[in-house]
């Protein structure tokens, strides 16, 4: 396998499987390579899925779905915007593309499915991306005469990204995550750095990322940065190569004297088509 990651069943191509992240496809099995087994069951939560689910419930209706199988093929994207802006289709069901800066004044419904996926990444900012997406998604409904209404499936009703969103009310959601990002020492309070170790052989880039965090330990502790790992990243192999990463926490300027540090260590020990080291200062993710 190219990825860590699950593959799925491609509707595009038939008899297929392909990775989302990385576009790795390969012909479908009759028989898994661990068991050896040949009875297949497949199931997901996707859109797909949903789409089957609506039109088995409410079978007239005229349905377009948009997401990123779709938006592969040229134009086709503003094609179904547009068949939906004209009224062509009773539902437009999608990825959170369809979530950002489209106006259809006749929509006076929208659902969200899972809103607290997003909550359960490791990343520091998925509470602010979710109650980000809600708010925008919301906006969608009653940009019209008619009023908009807003229905949101979740798990987690009460966590503060999900209460706030609901309610509309940005500025508890600031301050509450605010104050957690301070009482963690995220940003805005503190900055980060990531150092990322990516290799074909994943005993020497976990050796990389071990021996870069030993290298660095003293350094960061002189200039008072935390460092946290070296560990897995949460796609742990992508385009055939294993990833291991470190996160610098502190003040501006210590972080990024020590992740140039990290980054000279690892380049002076670097080998052709070995591990190769990027460090991303301010990362948008930590993913």
């Amino acid at each position: 396998m190219a990825a860590a990651t699950p593959i799925t069943r491609s509707h595009l191509v038939p008899r297929s499987w392909r990775c989302h992240y990385c576009d790795h496809q390969e012909p479908a099995r009759t028989q898994c390579p661990s068991c050896g087994g040949t009875l297949f069951r497949f199931s997901g939560s996707g859109t797909q899925r949903a789409e089957r689910e609506l039109l088995r419930a409410l079978p007239e209706t005229r349905l377009l779905r948009l997401d990123t199988d779709v938006a592969r093929e040229r134009a086709r994207p503003e094609a179904i915007l547009g068949a939906f802006a004209r009224g062509d289709a009773d539902v437009l069901l999608g990825t959170q593309m369809v979530a950002k800066g489209f106006d259809f004044p006749r929509v006076t419904l929208v659902g969200v499915l899972d809103a607290d996926v997003a909550l359960h990444l490791p990343d520091f900012r998925a509470a602010e991306r979710t109650f980000q997406l809600l708010i925008q998604v919301a906006g969608r409904a009653g940009r019209g005469r008619a009023p908009g209404e807003v229905l949101v499936q979740t798990c987690s009703p009460d966590h503060p990204a999900i209460a706030a969103a609901v309610t509309g009310d940005t500025a508890r959601f600031v301050e509450d995550e605010l104050a957690e990002r301070r009482d963690a020492g995220y940003p805005p309070d503190r900055r980060l750095a990531t150092l990322l170790m990516a290799g074909p052989d994943v005993s020497q880039v976990e050796a990389a990322a071990e021996g870069c965090a030993e290298v660095l330990r003293p350094i960061a502790e002189e200039r008072r940065v935390v460092v946290l790992g070296p560990a897995p990243q949460t796609l742990a192999k992508l385009r055939g190569r294993h990833r291991w990463h470190l996160l610098l926490k502190g003040e501006s300027a210590a972080v990024r004297a020590t992740a140039a540090a990290g980054l000279d260590w690892a380049e002076s020990r670097a080998r052709p088509g070995s591990v190769r080291v990027q460090v991303d200062v301010d990362p948008v993710d930590v993913l």
